[in-house]
């Protein structure tokens, strides 16, 4: 109920059912500030949920912003954690004590109570697991070729996660040196499971291939739904360096692993640049072809080569400045595209003026030469704004 009931024994009983002693400044003390925090952790994380869907062009500085947030709406959540074990003696004053903190045989039980309940939850969770992949495996397929579908991967990626989390775990805790389970019973244990989850964890990361592998048009076309895939990587991500850090804390030896996300979606990545230089020259490649009996053969393909290579270097800017938010600073994408567009590019350029050793460059008019010398100039000057470090 809303009001203040009084119980037999005189004890005040708050809205949210907490135990008050005394007068009204219990209740202002407590219940108000807890109301406060509710409603405080409850817009932030619809601010932050927001800005994580809508913000995929944003600057370093919201970018930073965010990440403060989520810090802020963290340390709320604790003060919230603790305001459940909070009791005011009633009187108003600047720091009222928790006073469950001078009973700890209270606290231990308080612990057991929780302790209790999350071992029932992991219980149901880990009996449902067969249940949840079929689950997550018929959202991941329902969603193929819907508008909602980098979204769905990622939802899905993340539940998935958990219940890799759960298996890691759990293999650890029942292989470490406080419990005497046979290592072999525990594989057996685990083996149905184990494979269930990392099967579907190979299908999740085939979807992801598929979309990292039209990441450019992606990025630039529905950047929402580039953000939702590179989310969906570093989920798996975040897990695993996290469960790292704890393995060398405590010697763990268990062998699972997490489904390695980030090294596949880069390859794929970095296939998707190389195959984009590759077709901005196969269009020239086939159009000499087309004119390889006439005369000026040889010099129309050699500005038609330097014009594809300035339009891959002019892709720079438009990687840093729309591709590039989309991912996490650690991908550095712009410096991936920067290589391919340089790997390419140097490439048929050399093939024009006779291999490394320049063997057709006696044959090149001023003006080619001109040209070249000038595209040479403006790919150092990009590189040089792109990667201003490079300078330095």
């Amino acid at each position: 109920f809303g009001d203040v009931r009084k119980t037999s024994e005189g004890q005040e009983i708050g809205m949210h059912g907490f135990p008050l002693v005394g007068a009204e400044g219990a209740e202002l003390k407590m219940d108000k500030e807890t109301n406060k925090l509710r409603g405080m952790i409850q817009r932030d994380l619809s601010i932050i949920n927001a800005r994580l869907n809508d913000g995929v062009a944003a600057s370093g500085l919201e970018v930073q912003e965010l990440v403060n947030a989520v810090s802020a709406t963290k340390d709320d959540i604790g003060r919230l954690r603790e305001l459940t074990t909070y009791i005011s003696d009633g009187q108003i004053s600047d720091r009222d004590e928790f006073l469950l903190a001078k009973y700890p045989y209270m606290r231990k039980a308080i612990n057991a109570r929780r302790n209790i309940n999350r071992t029932f939850r992991e219980l149901e969770f880990f009996s449902q697991i067969p249940s949840t992949c079929d689950r997550l495996r018929d959202e991941l397929h329902g969603g193929e070729w819907t508008a909602e579908e980098w979204s769905t991967i990622r939802n899905v990626s993340m539940e998935h996660v958990e219940l890799e989390i759960m298996l890691v775990e759990a293999e650890n805790s029942m292989k470490s040196s406080q419990h005497n389970f046979n290592v072999t019973m525990v594989d057996n244990f685990l083996s149905a499971h184990v494979q269930n989850v990392w099967e579907l964890g190979d299908e999740i990361r085939m979807r992801i291939i598929s979309g990292i592998g039209s990441a450019f048009d992606l990025s630039i076309n529905n950047p929402a739904g580039m953000v939702a895939l590179v989310e969906a990587v570093e989920v798996y991500e975040r897990a695993a360096e996290s469960y790292e850090k704890k393995r060398q804390e405590r010697g763990d030896s268990g062998n699972l692993r997490f489904t390695n996300m980030r090294a596949a979606a880069l390859e794929q990545l970095y296939q998707d640049f190389e195959l984009r230089g590759v077709e901005m020259f196969r269009g020239v490649h086939e159009h000499a072809a087309d004119i390889a009996d006439e005369e000026d053969a040889a010099n129309t393909q050699f500005t038609a080569v330097l014009k594809a290579a300035t339009e891959l270097v002019t892709e720079i800017d438009i990687v840093k400045h729309q591709m590039s938010p989309c991912f996490a600073p650690h991908w550095h994408v712009e410096a991936l595209w920067s290589s391919c567009v340089a790997h390419v590019c140097s490439n048929h350029i050399v093939q024009q003026i006779g291999g490394p050793d320049g063997q057709n460059l006696p044959d090149l008019t001023i003006t080619q030469l001109l040209e070249l010398v000038a595209w040479v100039e403006y790919f150092r000057e990009t590189i040089e704004e792109t990667f201003p470090e490079v300078v330095s």
